[in-house]
């Protein structure tokens, strides 16, 4: 037969290890959770990459369009989206000449 202080340290040992017990079931499904909103990101930011490769060509296109077709208002429309266009583009540097006086 136990004593009532064995009793009693048993016991509180007990209701500790009950108690640990539910928090690791919380946090084990806190954690999943976690991980599929990370997982969730994951892949968008994984389709973002391959869309905003073709939105830079697309942008690219409709640039040259603009530039060639001389559209101001398709050239102030992508200025308001933010890119940046050059209508004259510097000339490439002549390097067949380069070293000769």
């Amino acid at each position: 037969m136990l004593k009532p202080i064995q009793f009693w340290v048993l016991s509180s040992l007990a209701a500790v290890a009950l108690m640990l017990t539910v928090v690791n079931a919380a946090l084990f499904y806190f954690d999943l959770g976690a991980r599929s909103r990370v997982n969730a990101r994951g892949e968008y930011l994984g389709q973002t990459q391959s869309i905003a490769t073709v939105y830079q060509q697309m942008a690219q296109s409709l640039a040259n369009l603009a530039v060639s077709n001389h559209d101001e208002r398709l050239q102030s429309m992508l200025v308001n989206e933010g890119f940046k266009i050059n209508a004259n583009p510097a000339p490439a540097p002549d390097t067949t000449r380069a070293g000769k006086p």
